[in-house]
């Protein structure tokens, strides 16, 4: 069982002088299966609703997270608690995570179909998939400040100061929330860039309730996945180092999200709502 998000090995390096031996360090990698517990006609049930494979810290967040972007619950608060499964085998130690839903409240599994609709390569085209998501958008954009371009353009640097595991690894993808006046509030890392956003998501609705004016930053590409889960938040703008595809800018544009790529050291590529640059 790995619960330490890094590891450190032996392996040999090849220099000027030659292979040699040294101690390096890797990110680890380990699968969760995210169970959820409800009551349902006076009865518990429990069912598995994801396996994915993560770097090993703060599962909490990424459980909220991921259950928020995918539309399965609404709020935080909707969670009774989670704790990692203690029966289970050992190679399984850690890496089961229950959440229990307060009495009353019922997963939304039909949303949570979305995820499997969409992540199908059975030839769903483009326009079917914006609509799944549209109809499970519940969560309004609130962006009405101006956020500078010296401000964007400052965003990376702000984020790797504070990236200490991927300083070790160079092995890990990175998601940030941004004030628009450029401070940190939440940063989150993983080996998944899928699960980078769930966990920051997760972090963020574990203090707040609403997202207002808030910067999401992925340290890769935007790819339609990300900008769904961006959208599904309430996210009015998405800044990238990476870039998007054109399916996510479409979605970012039919949903008021101002969407920036290709985020380099001294320019960045606007795609959509550029009017919320000042």
């Amino acid at each position: 069982m790995i619960q330490n998000p890094l590891q450190r090995i032996d392996i040999q390096r090849h220099g000027v002088e030659g292979f040699y031996t040294f101690k390096d360090w890797v990110v680890s990698e380990e699968p969760l299966e995210l169970r959820i517990i409800f009551e349902s006609e006076g009865l518990l049930q429990e069912k598995s609703v994801a396996v994915t494979m993560r770097t090993p810290n703060t599962d909490h967040d990424l459980g909220l997270g991921f259950l928020l972007t995918e539309g399965i619950i609404n709020y935080t608060s909707e969670v009774e608690k989670l704790f990692h499964c203690p029966n289970v085998s050992s190679e399984a130690q850690g890496n089961v995570l229950k959440i229990v839903l307060k009495r009353g409240v019922l997963p939304n599994f039909l949303n949570s179909e979305r995820h499997l609709y969409i992540s199908s390569s059975c030839g769903i085209c483009s326009k079917a998939s914006l609509e799944q998501v549209r109809l499970h958008c519940s969560r309004p954009v609130v962006f009405d400040k101006k956020v500078s371009h010296q401000i964007i353009l400052s965003l990376a640097e702000r984020l790797r100061d504070e990236q200490l595991l991927f300083a070790h690894t160079g092995g890990l993808h990175a998601a940030a929330i941004f004030e628009p006046n450029g401070d940190l509030l939440f940063m989150r890392e993983d080996i998944g860039r899928h699960n980078a956003v769930d966990k920051v998501i997760g972090a963020f609705f574990q203090e707040h309730t609403f997202l207002e004016n808030k910067i999401l930053f992925l340290s890769g590409r935007a790819g339609f996945e990300l900008l769904q889960k961006a959208v599904l938040a309430g996210f009015g703008m998405v800044v990238a180092v990476g870039a998007p595809s054109s399916l996510s800018v479409e979605l970012a544009n039919s949903q008021n999200v101002t969407l920036i790529g290709f985020l380099k050291k001294e320019q960045f590529n606007v795609y959509t709502h550029a009017e919320r640059l000042g």
